[in-house]
């Protein structure tokens, strides 16, 4: 008989890639009417330890996870804060979570009531951990460094000068550094600009592509390079994705027309740099200079490795802070006022 109420102390979670889900399993699941957090890839399961007496588990145990009391609490907190994820900090697995924990509510609304207070507490502890100590993770991502660094700000006008493939396409970064750049503006849905000296047509069909497919919200403006001396003087943040010796005429173009501009309040980030000396900044572009609000590749990449040591700091912190929780839950403490107070070093990342 399980008891009234699911809390740390009772509290059991069983975690398996979906590739091991079994018929059996799924009849026990809408039997049992415990809460989960599924996906096409992972189940993570939760209830009362009982909940799970008569669960189908197969003789080889080995590709799952079974975790009790805080061990279990603390898990559940890094699954739904990204940190149990692939990509740390992802927010996918956390919609994941409150979606069927909102199916479970409406469906078995009587047996969804063991699991509020405990559900209520792991919203809590989760945004207590993410605004308080890993609000600063930043994703190693090139694209968002650039941002970063280019002063960006909501409103701001964007161009992108495109990068090509070695198969002669529009790359894979033009397109992340376009979301990178919507997702910074939300509502603003004509701000984006790509232009490239020689892929007029086929930056058109991949843009048409990315709004078709929803990749993107923002209509995409394709601009000529011949217009490209108009096009700097309109954009607020000028991204260059092309590499440095790709095409020489149009580098010299570029750097000219950066040096000539009339405003002195907008920016140019060269993500790319030189292949051959590693991306790092190389002629034309070393005649530009901070002063002139030029980024070189080499400042995108101290960008990446600072973020990677703020965010190795970070990630340690909150995983113990995890832990804490999970440990001050079971003492029947309140985590958000008992780690500021008792363990203030956890918070360190934030600087």
């Amino acid at each position: 008989m399980v008891s009234s109420a699911v809390n740390v102390q009772n509290l059991a979670v069983i975690d398996f890639m979906t590739d091991y889900l079994t018929p059996e399993m799924s009849a026990w699941k809408d039997e049992a009417r415990v809460p989960y957090a599924a996906s096409c890839a992972r189940q993570i399961w939760y209830g009362e330890m009982e909940d799970f007496a008569d669960f189908p588990l197969p003789a080889d145990k080995e590709n799952f996870l079974l975790l009790q009391g805080k061990e279990a609490y603390s898990h559940l907190l890094k699954v739904i804060s990204g940190f149990e994820s692939k990509r740390v900090g992802e927010t996918h697995v956390r919609s994941q979570f409150y979606d069927s924990w909102r199916v479970m509510k409406e469906s078995y609304p009587e047996e969804a009531k063991r699991f509020e207070r405990l559900v209520g507490q792991l919203r809590m502890d989760a945004n207590f951990v993410q605004n308080k100590i890993s609000a600063n993770f930043a994703e190693e991502c090139e694209a968002k460094s650039a941002l970063t660094l280019s002063g960006q700000e909501k409103g701001d006008k964007v161009l992108i000068v495109a990068g090509i493939s070695r198969h002669g396409d529009v790359t894979d970064l033009t397109e992340r550094m376009a979301r990178v750049c919507e997702n910074l503006q939300k509502r603003n849905p004509d701000f984006i600009s790509v232009t490239h000296p020689t892929m007029e047509d086929k930056l058109k069909t991949a843009t048409g592509m990315w709004k078709t497919e929803k990749k993107l919200r923002s209509n995409i403006n394709v601009v000529p390079f011949d217009e490209i001396g108009r096009s700097v003087e309109e954009a607020d943040r000028v991204y260059v994705l092309t590499a440095i010796g790709e095409n020489p005429e149009a580098d010299n173009i570029l750097v000219q027309t950066w040096a000539d501009r009339v405003r002195d309040d907008n920016t140019i980030v060269h993500l790319r740099g030189k292949p051959s000396k590693r991306g790092a900044n190389d002629a034309p572009w070393t005649s530009l200079t901070r002063e002139d609000g030029f980024i070189s590749s080499e400042d995108v990449t101290a960008e990446e490795h600072r973020r990677e040591r703020n965010n190795e700091l970070i990630i340690n912190n909150a995983k113990a802070a995890f832990d804490v929780c999970a440990r001050l839950r079971l003492e029947g403490r309140l985590p958000k006022n008992e780690i500021p107070r008792e363990m203030p070093e956890l918070l360190a990342s934030q600087g």
